[in-house]
């Protein structure tokens, strides 16, 4: 099919046709969101129809021990496509795709998917760290580290954002406001008897890259495009992952 179409325009008693270039969509390159969430959604399943789950689990969770002995180091990337169960991941491809879809579109593809590794990396890294201090062995899995960088980057790109949060739709809060609300409840959980399983430090070191690396992103912006600004957002809710 061509990438071009006619377009006639009334001139008098004659019609003058000009030629306008149409965007072919099938032509632009998968978003990194839905590959992201293809990835993680296929890993699950494939671990649950063929009963792998285990041996999944076994190989490609972070295992803080065995990285800190200088085995296994590959988990370190591998565990952020692994969930606990069905509920996890849920939660995980919800957060990711409705803010994920608004930083993918002002950073572009390749930037959100820098962006979206550098995060989950950098939670994997402070929860060995963490794992090392308080002595905690338990493994870790899931996309949260990656996608709380995905919610540090709004808050470093568009700190004045009101946001309205699915579980408290009625009460709208600015970025940076939900990013200070988030920091202080995680910084209770980690350090006292009530945090349970979830892994807090990951959501806080992978929130904190992604912050970090949309912030220096967005002052090079401005600097090298003299915008004052970063694009506005479109305007869309966005949930805390």
């Amino acid at each position: 099919m061509s990438n071009y179409e006619e377009i006639a325009k009334p001139a008098g008693k004659t019609q003058a046709a000009e030629v306008a270039p149409v965007r072919d969509r099938r032509q632009d390159p998968v978003p990194a969101v839905k590959i992201l969430m293809g990835l993680n959604i296929g890993v699950y399943a494939v671990g649950l129809a063929l009963g792998l789950s285990p041996v999944i689990q076994a190989h490609a969770a972070l295992f803080p021990s065995e990285v800190l002995q200088g085995r296994q180091l590959w988990s370190v990337f591998t565990y952020m496509f692994l969930h606990g169960g069905t509920t996890h991941l849920v939660m995980n491809m919800l957060g990711l795709m409705l803010i994920g879809r608004e930083i993918e579109f002002v950073l572009k593809r390749r930037r959100f998917f820098v962006m979206y590794f550098i995060s989950g990396l950098a939670g994997g890294f402070g929860y060995i760290v963490m794992a090392a201090l308080l002595g905690n062995t338990a493994p870790c899995v899931g996309a949260s580290g990656a996608i709380s960088g995905v919610l540090g980057a709004l808050v470093a790109l568009y700190p004045n954002q009101r946001l309205y949060i699915i579980f408290l739709p009625w009460f709208p809060m600015r970025a940076w406001v939900l990013g200070l609300v988030l920091v202080t409840v995680h910084l209770f959980f980690m350090f006292t008897p009530y945090g349970g399983r979830v892994a807090y430090d990951v959501h806080l070191f992978g929130g904190f890259a992604g912050y970090l690396y949309c912030l220096i992103l967005a002052r090079k912006m401005r600097r090298r495009r003299s915008l004052g600004g970063m694009p506005a957002p479109r305007p869309a809710p966005a949930p805390s992952p």
